[in-house]
């Protein structure tokens, strides 16, 4: 059970509780808010009335179910209270109630009401179940190629990288940390797979430990990255402490000093708050202690931030967050965080991560055949028959250039995030060079055998001569 719909009946639980307690007090406010200011003006039953009403909820409700049907959902909010108020008038309706429902003139049974409150409840239904199918989408292989992260499996694995995963699962399980945070570095260049790595570890671990995702590349502030981040904490360990959680909220606070609310904060914490700031992140540490479950922190994308936020990151790894029983798993390219480092403090800045990180694990690097046979498998899905019989010989040929022999991979494919994108070049350039008679193969592509490199540009010449086809993904 998702967390909507577990809020939806919450929500309805509680307000239904509420109407029941006090329906003697609710039944007043409706006699004097409602019922004679309104509902007693009604015309009485007619067919004309009649007629005009049902009119008006054929229409209202064609207009509605045309939008249901073309991808619009109603709000969450909209289904609940639709469903507190029928709830609460099925219970006048069905029981001894105080006042009289006026009739359509059609029948002395059904009500005026029962269309008001049917409808609308019967169109949010519609809306969340039309919402809730499973979208099916047309897998056309002519579409270009995505790249995103992927959850990485036995049957997915082509980086051979499952194996790490468990092992880094393994060690962190019999790694003792009871004196501070533990932080652990995964190393790779951009597009070399650490957003899948990390999504694939957090599946491995989600049910062993308190898992927490800080996306520090949606916060738009070095402050932003402190709030979200003990945000999130708190929301986590509430569930194991009666009291963590104002503990959290008051650290938080006092972290946070370029806040334009930070004068208020100032006042709000001299009248509730004697503690220091050292205290108060040994009370948090005493509770996490005392709560004794593994808490791992995953973070990605702390190469794109700018060098403020990294170092707002770094501090929070070793200092205003260095709780016991706490795993930092950090997913970075050690070269630009190293460049954001000298920028701040160029004092032995190439041995400074090796302070903070207590361990830095480099992905295993990937073999060549991996991109290889991966552009193959991608391009297979592109090429007409007689465009895979030239490109079955051109593969024969060794993918190289004439005046270096270099293989066409090694040297313009360093990661799976090229492959995706220099298919989706080929893509679009064979589609519009095979719309030719002239250009109907896999070598004419190309220019014929080998491809030719022009100029400073690195870009392959064409049909005609035109620069139509770039090397670099």
């Amino acid at each position: 059970m998702n967390n909507r719909n577990t809020n939806i009946y919450w929500y309805t639980l509680i307000a239904v509780a509420i109407f029941i307690l006090f329906k003697k007090k609710i039944d007043q406010i409706l006699l004097v808010l409602l019922v004679r200011p309104i509902m007693s003006y009604v015309n009485p039953a007619s067919w004309i009335f009649d007629t005009t009403v049902i009119l008006i909820f054929i229409i209202m409700g064609f207009l509605f179910i045309k939008k249901i049907n073309s991808g619009v959902s109603t709000p969450a909010s909209w289904f609940i209270i639709t469903l507190i108020y029928l709830i609460i008038y099925s219970s006048y309706r069905i029981s001894n109630s105080p006042f009289s429902f006026t009739s359509f003139s059609f029948s002395n049974n059904v009500k005026l009401l029962d269309l008001i409150s049917l409808l609308p409840f019967g169109l949010c239904l519609m809306s969340r179940f039309q919402s809730s199918k499973e979208t099916n989408f047309i897998n056309d292989a002519s579409g270009f190629d995505i790249d995103e992260p992927i959850k990485i499996r036995e049957d997915n694995d082509l980086l051979n990288r499952l194996k790490y995963i468990k092992d880094l699962v393994k060690i962190i399980r019999e790694t003792k940390s009871e004196n501070g945070s533990f932080p652990i570095g995964i190393v790779s260049q951009w597009g070399s797979g650490k957003t899948s790595f990390l999504n694939s570890l957090k599946d491995e671990i989600k049910n062993d430990f308190i898992v927490i995702e800080l996306d520090v590349w949606r916060c738009n502030s070095s402050d932003q990255i402190i709030e979200t981040f003990f945000k999130l904490l708190k929301q986590k360990l509430k569930l194991f402490s009666f009291t963590i959680n104002n503990k959290i909220k008051e650290y938080a606070n006092s972290l946070v000093k370029e806040s334009k609310h930070e004068f208020l904060k100032n006042i709000f914490e001299v009248f509730l708050s004697n503690n220091s700031i050292e205290e108060q992140y040994e009370n948090i540490n005493y509770e996490i202690k005392k709560i004794n479950k593994k808490i791992v922190v995953l973070i990605d994308d702390i190469d794109r931030l700018n060098k403020k936020e990294i170092y707002e990151v770094i501090r929070l790894i070793r200092n205003t967050a260095n709780f016991s029983n706490v795993f930092f798993v950090v997913a970075y390219d050690r070269n630009y965080i190293l460049n954001a480092i000298e920028e701040i403090n160029s004092y032995q800045s190439h041995t400074f991560l090796e302070k903070i990180f207590q361990v830095e694990f480099s992905l295993p690097p990937i073999e060549k055949n991996v991109f290889e046979n991966e552009l193959q498998n991608k391009l297979s899905k592109i090429l007409t028959e007689k465009s895979k019989t030239s490109y079955d010989e051109f593969l024969k040929k060794g993918l190289a250039f004439d005046f270096n022999k270099t293989n066409l991979t090694s040297l313009y494919i360093s990661n799976m995030r090229d492959v995706v994108r220099f298919v989706n070049s080929f893509r679009l350039n064979y589609a519009f060079l095979s719309s030719s008679s002239k250009c109907n193969t896999f070598p004419t592509l190309f220019g014929g055998y080998p491809p030719k490199r022009v100029g400073k540009e690195n870009r392959f010449l064409c049909c005609n001569d035109k620069k139509i086809f770039p090397t670099q993904p």
